[in-house]
């Protein structure tokens, strides 16, 4: 679908193995990150720190570790700061090493803080549970990877356009593109025209 992010993410890859920054284990997160073209990788994949999902979370599926961080932080309070200018990379690595910025992108992407205290109070299940269909939830997973890689909002709606169960939205998009082509009588410069052609023949 976008080949160009595929052959960036490669060669980001490629550079790293050169000079050796990376291990060869921590490459294949981050090029799942920048390619989410392949859905079955999207439904598996945090969309904070790249970890596997272990669930829904807190109205977004997220793994096991930043759901606990995030029900910590609210539940506790918690106020952080950070050393750096507030944008570090978060990551499966890196996740603890700045918890302001994560518990940032965790608002970010979407995770929801009445959520949270909406559980504490019920003391059981919350309602972002398994009430949840999944096909919503895989949704919400596209919306919050793109939004950690800082997509445009093209990409995101081409995504969504991909997604089956928007089937009403694309073929309405079609409808009217096919009515553009046949050239009905869409703008009203179209229908002038059209008389203009009459008074001609006459």
């Amino acid at each position: 679908m976008l080949p160009k992010i595929e052959t960036e993410s490669l060669g980001l890859t490629r550079s790293y193995g050169e000079q050796g920054h990376m291990p060869r284990n921590m490459q294949a997160p981050q090029l799942k990150m920048m390619d989410y073209s392949y859905d079955e990788d999207l439904d598996e994949m945090c969309p904070v720190c790249g970890d596997k999902v272990s669930g829904y979370h807190y109205g977004l599926l997220t793994c096991e570790s930043c759901k606990g961080f995030f029900k910590r932080t609210v539940q506790n309070n918690k106020r952080y700061t950070c050393i750096e200018n507030q944008s570090c990379q978060i990551d499966k690595t890196q996740r603890k090493r700045c918890p302001y910025c994560r518990f940032q992108k965790c608002l970010t992407v979407g995770m929801k803080l009445e959520a949270v205290r909406a559980d504490r109070m019920r003391g059981g299940r919350n309602k972002f549970g398994p009430m949840y269909k999944r096909d919503r939830a895989l949704k919400q997973q596209k919306k919050a990877l793109i939004r950690a890689n800082g997509l445009k909002i093209e990409a995101m709606s081409q995504v969504m356009q991909a997604v089956p169960t928007d089937l009403t939205i694309s073929s309405a998009i079609q409808n009217i593109h096919s009515a553009a082509s046949k050239g009905l009588p869409l703008s009203h410069h179209g229908g002038h025209h059209t008389s203009h052609h009459h008074h001609h023949h006459h």
